[in-house]
């Protein structure tokens, strides 16, 4: 740990004053144990610029240990897509003058029919 601590010192030196910005912001959060999206959150900076800057300073040789709250990766389980399944055959369809449908999966007895019809023969 001390190690990064001083490599980082002498880099330091080098910084523009905007890379010295995002670095103060990493090493508080590395020293809090918070992870980069934790403390950006918390602090309402920039995510993004937060893991740019630790990718750029990074490049410049900068380190920072992990942080020791960071949770563990992201676990994803395999999807097996199922097929599509068939639509109902349709085993009859009553399509009205007034737009209304009227139609079954399932075949019609003869009793069943007769009533049916009879009922729509009756229909304003």
């Amino acid at each position: 740990m001390a190690s990064h601590r001083k490599r980082n010192e002498s880099i330091r030196a080098s910084l523009t004053e905007r890379q010295e910005f995002w670095l103060k912001h990493l090493e508080k959060a590395d020293a809090r144990g918070e992870t980069i999206r934790d403390y950006g959150a918390r602090k309402k900076l920039s995510v993004h610029a937060l893991y740019s800057a630790s990718k750029r300073l990074g490049q410049l040789g900068m380190s920072f240990p992990e942080p020791t709250g960071r949770s563990s990766p992201a676990a994803f389980d395999r999807v097996r897509v199922a097929p599509h399944p068939a639509p109902p055959r349709v085993a009859w369809r009553l399509r009205f003058p007034n737009g209304a449908v009227l139609e079954s999966t399932t075949a019609l007895s003869g009793e069943t029919g007769a009533s049916l019809l009879a009922v729509i023969a009756r229909l304003p």
